[in-house]
């Protein structure tokens, strides 16, 4: 799936996933293609758990540790 369609499964606003991306918590793969960034059921599941993190205020360095 894509990165919009992605943030709208979970919840965020797009920039907040690409924030994620830039921050390394997230590496999409690249459709070969288009070169857009496209997401799996585990980069979701990924996003819903760092969405959890966040909310209990763990900071992006911590949950990328």
């Amino acid at each position: 799936m894509k990165l919009g369609e992605a943030a709208r499964f979970v919840g965020l606003e797009p920039r907040v996933v690409r924030y994620y991306v830039r921050a390394g918590l997230l590496v999409p793969r690249r459709e070969a293609d288009n070169g857009y960034k496209k997401f799996s059921p585990e980069d979701v599941t990924r996003l819903r758990l760092i969405r959890a993190a966040r909310c209990l205020d763990f900071s992006i360095k911590e949950i990328s540790g």
